[in-house]
């Protein structure tokens, strides 16, 4: 009996410790969804900053923010948190727009920072890019966007997809009395869209029955993670990537699909480029010999966007 009582005493610190951080938890807990649920305040606390807002209440974070942005006339200075030492200036103000986006553009490199945030698009592309290296990019950008061939493009794929794949389903949601998440809709309306435009094939995920497709959603993921990363210290989503959990576990997984995704095509777009390729050299032998065949027509996009 002693021994019995004896034990339990060297146990009750464990326990009152326990018990302490559990009462703490469930208060913590309730404070927030009342008065931040409740009241739609955007709690930043001075040691994490917004991690409480990222763990329980992330799909509402937009419209905290856009709430705030209206009562604060367009702009207002997020402070952050002691662990993280970085402020955010959030703005939808036309005017600052414009000067950070165009007239003052070069005054606001990303910087190191942002690139370890964003490193899934890499550290050379058009996103995470400063200086040179983005008025490279932004040369090649634009010369695809407003290349003829490009246009012409447009104009025959736009009115297909939405003659082929969005027409058709809305026939079939409308005779069957189905309800659709449109936002879903033209999402799947986009990808198919973008992805006649960049590797030349369509993989109909707007058909009817609206089926899987992992690499939208894998992106979707990615966005969410990165996203995130601003509002929570370092050294928290750096340790959710190295127990790959949390957020940084789906952008892991997202990163691997969206890899995957792109080597595919890269390779099928090489394949087709090298039997074009033969193809082109067999007509040129046989021009010699029988004289001039008719053109054959290939978009600009489809025979320079998958290539290295």
């Amino acid at each position: 009996m002693n021994t019995t009582m004896i034990e339990s005493l060297s146990n009750l610190p464990c326990m009152i410790l326990a018990t302490t951080i559990s009462l703490i938890s469930f208060f913590f807990l309730y404070y927030y969804n009342y008065y931040t649920k409740q009241n739609g305040v955007l709690l930043n606390l001075p040691l994490v900053g917004l991690l409480p807002e990222v763990l329980f209440n992330f799909h509402g974070l937009q419209t905290k923010v856009t709430k705030l942005l209206e009562e604060k006339k367009g702009t207002f200075l997020l402070k952050g948190a002691l662990l993280a030492q970085s402020d955010i200036l959030i703005t939808s103000d036309p005017a600052n727009v414009q000067h950070i986006m165009s007239s003052s553009f070069s005054n606001y490199a990303k910087g190191s920072d942002w690139r370890k945030r964003f490193d899934i698009f890499g550290d050379h592309s058009i996103f995470n890019a400063d200086f040179e290296v983005w008025q490279h990019n932004r040369k090649i950008a634009r010369g695809f966007l407003s290349h003829h061939q490009f246009h012409q493009l447009l104009n025959k794929i736009v009115p297909d997809t939405i003659e082929k794949g969005l027409m058709p389903v809305l026939d079939h949601v409308n005779r069957q009395n189905i309800v659709v998440d449109l936002q879903d809709l033209f999402k799947r309306l986009t990808f198919d869209f973008a992805s006649l435009i960049v590797i030349g094939s369509n993989p109909k995920s707007l058909s009817v029955g609206f089926p899987e497709n992992v690499f939208p959603k894998a992106l979707d993921d990615a966005c969410v993670a990165t996203c995130a990363r601003h509002f929570v210290p370092e050294s928290f989503w750096r340790l959710q990537r190295w127990l790959v959990v949390g957020k940084e576990r789906k952008l892991s997984e997202s990163w691997k699909t969206i890899d995957q995704f792109c080597a595919e095509h890269m390779s099928i777009k090489r394949r087709k480029l090298s039997k074009s390729a033969m193809a082109t050299n067999e007509d040129d032998d046989m021009e010699e010999e029988e004289g001039p065949k008719s053109f054959k027509y290939t978009s600009w996009a489809e025979t320079n966007l998958a290539q290295d």
